[in-house]
Order: C-alpha cells, then structure tokens, then sequence
C-alpha cells in the first residue's frame, strides 16, 4: 500500500516499480513502490506517461508545448532524446536526425551518424548518410559491410526473425552473417508467421511457406488500400491463418489454403492468441461496429454482438463490452467475471490476481473471481 500522497485523486497501474499519480486538482507525478514520490506533482499544464522501462515521457501543454523525458530512477530529466531499447542493457537515441545509441546511464557508445538505427538479432542494422545499409555489433564495430540499398523495415521487427535486403533491385532473405536463405525476387516481405513471406509474380501478390512453396495467390499488386481501414489487403491473422479481401469483405484461410470463414466481414483484427480471431461487422442501422470471434477452425467462440473484444495472450483470456459493461471471459467463451463493470484493465504485471475495474463510481482492483483485493 502507498504510502500518502497529497491530495491524491488516481494512481495508475504499476510499471515495474513506478506509477503515476493525479491529485484532487489534477497535477501529476511519479511514485514508487514505498509511497516516495519521485517527480512531481507538475502544474495542471503537464501531462506524464510511461514510456518504456524507467522512462516517462512529460509533456507540457502551456505556456509552450515541450515534450521532456525522466528516468524514475533518478527523478532526473534526460537531456538525449531516448527512442527505444537498444542490444543490452543500452539505449538507442536520436540526436537531431541522427541515431546513436548510448548505456543505461546516458553514456554515448554510438555517436549518432546514421539515418536509420534498428535492431535485429544481436546487432544494429544501420543506414549511413550516403542511403546504403549494414550492420554494427554493439560497440560499433562493422559487422556486415554497409553494400545493401535497403533492409526491409517490416522484417527488422520482433514479429519475424526474417532479415530481408535489396542490393542491385533484387530482395532476398539473409540470416544475421550475411549468408543468404531464400532465392532473389523482384519483391519480397515477410509474413506475420515464421518463416512465410510474400512475393509478387506476374499474377500478383502470394504467400509463400518455407519452403518458398505458393500457398495463397492473390490478384492484388500491392500490400494496401490508399485512405482505406483496413488498409492491408492480406495478412496473418494468427500464426496459422491469413485474412484476406475480396470485394470490400475480409475472409479467412488457412496457412495451407483452406476456407476457413468466407468474405463477410468489414475487418479481421491481429490476434495474439493463437486460436482465436476475433472479426467485425459493420452495420448501418447501429451505432457500433460489432465484434465476435471465432476459432481457426471457424467455430463461433463469440457471437457478433460485442462493442469491443480485447485478447489478452498473456492470460489466453479476452475483456470484452457490451452496452458499455466490461466482462471477461476464456478463450473458449466461458464467462470469467460478469459484463458488469464500467471499466475493466489487466496489468502485465499483476495479472488475474489485480484486475483494475470501475463500478458505480468507484475504482478498485479485483481477482479473477470478482473478489476486492485493494483500492485502485
């Protein structure tokens, strides 16, 4: 339990060992665990969120916009730009337009020189000044030479550990040496599931298996639709599923080609959980967009009669709204807490075991089994 904090109106869920705190007349802070109060609270013009690890990002609204950065370690403002995790323990950072990458406690190891800084299978995949690509270990050293025209953004990310590069207006796959794993094609990008891609040929985009087998040919040239939502034309749904469009409506298949649902409906949303897609129709005679979900064998988990459908992989569970009440329910549909709550949050952190719910007014933290376990 915190210790007091003055004036306190609202604190958020725990982000390791810090949270932010709003007070009766709406200034904000940082706290820890024991209650100490790190930052803060700011003027009512300043507005904290968490950004990633001990990082909070401030911003200030009057009397002139400023976004600021704090490490809640120290209470101190950063004076780098801090991005994102870096190999390590270190840090990426952006210095004008320029990457670098600096340690835990702000030292530079890299100094920013390049365009683009991302990282991929123990090293930075880097774009120097002069527009071509390579990779550098941690202490930025050459590891690959810097001769590719591109590194396919969409492949340097934590959903694949596909490194796909374009050198002489060919793209192929490579692992983290070089070395390359797949034939050259005119396009190439990855697939949500491991080891899938897709590729143009002279009828269209299509999937392809490890194996560089076509499982799903497509008619489309490209990826997306231009102001459209859903842009994607096609996309992994599960690990094991694709969704696709025809006419304006999305079905579904599987990895092999399989039928799974027919084009029906306006969007298939990503899931992360591996068995359930959750779908959306739209309807001009209702307010709401209303969601169900399926399994991938097409059986119905949910009917289509939900506001919102929440997975949550973690926990293989799903938050779901109907007439604005909050309720959770398995993956298998079975109800978990009754649709009564006006709001309803897991943190990470915590769980099944402090569930942040609101109910006439009030804000409290629950268990799976509806008991009250503290004041939110």
């Amino acid at each position: 339990m915190m210790k007091q904090i003055p004036n306190l109106a609202q604190m958020r869920a725990f982000n390791g060992d810090y949270t932010v705190f709003t007070t009766t007349t709406g200034e904000q802070g940082i706290a820890d665990r024991q209650g100490n109060v790190i930052y803060g609270p700011t003027d009512k013009h300043q507005h904290i969120t968490h950004s990633w690890g001990t990082i909070f990002e401030i911003m200030t609204i009057k009397p002139h916009f400023q976004l600021q950065q704090i490490d809640a370690r120290t209470g101190q403002i950063i004076e780098k730009c801090i991005q994102y995790p870096g190999l390590g323990t270190d840090i990426v950072y952006r210095e004008g337009q320029l990457w670098g990458v600096c340690d835990a406690d702000y030292n530079t190891i890299i100094l920013p020189q390049y365009q683009t800084l991302m990282v991929k299978q123990g090293y930075y995949w880097v774009q120097n000044q002069a527009g071509k690509w390579g990779a550098i270990d941690a202490k930025g050293n050459q590891h690959l030479p810097m001769e590719y025209d591109e590194v396919v953004r969409e492949a340097v990310n934590e959903r694949s550990d596909m490194i796909i590069v374009a050198k002489d207006g060919k793209y192929y796959q490579i692992d983290k040496d070089g070395n390359p794993l797949s034939k050259q094609y005119n396009y190439l990008r990855p697939a949500t599931a491991e080891g899938y891609a897709i590729i143009r040929n002279e009828i269209g985009l299509a999937i392809i298996n490890p194996n560089e087998q076509i499982i799903a040919q497509t008619h489309y040239q490209e990826h997306y639709r231009r102001n459209c939502y859903p842009d994607w034309l096609f996309y992994w749904c599960t690990p094991d599923c694709i969704a696709f469009c025809e006419e304006g409506d999305f079905g579904i298949m599987n990895a092999q080609g399989k039928m799974i649902a027919e084009p029906k409906y306006s969007h298939v949303m990503h899931s992360n959980l591996s068995d359930v897609i959750i779908v959306r129709e739209s309807s001009v005679e209702n307010e709401y967009d209303y969601e169900g979900a399926i399994r991938t064998n097409g059986e119905v988990v949910l009917p289509m009669e939900y506001q919102s459908i929440i997975p949550r992989k973690k926990y293989n569970i799903l938050i779901i709204k109907k007439n604005d009440k909050y309720g959770l329910v398995d993956n298998r549909g079975n109800m978990i807490l009754p649709m009564e709550y006006d709001s309803m949050s897991i943190n990470n952190e915590q769980g099944l075991a402090a569930i942040a719910v609101s109910k006439d007014g009030e804000s409290y933290l629950i268990n799976e089994k509806g008991e009250r376990v503290s004041e939110n």
